[in-house]
């Protein structure tokens, strides 16, 4: 599996040691000179967005309730 996730207290990211990962993520030229459209393989969904919001203010604002 390449993709690796990885996470701290303060923070999270998800990284993949495929070279050619960036390109099919966002689409892109390839080496080739053909354009290639992206097919994102690291998608957050609605849900989560929502989830990801929530925690964040969580976290920030309640110092100061």
């Amino acid at each position: 599996n390449s993709i690796t996730p990885f996470g701290r207290q303060d923070e999270a990211e998800i990284s993949t040691t495929i070279g050619y990962s960036s390109l099919m993520q966002f689409g892109g030229i390839n080496s080739s000179g053909h354009i290639v459209p992206a097919r994102p393989f690291l998608v957050i969904a609605e849900s989560d967005k929502q989830n990801i919001v929530f925690l964040a203010e969580s976290y920030f604002f309640a110092p100061f309730e």
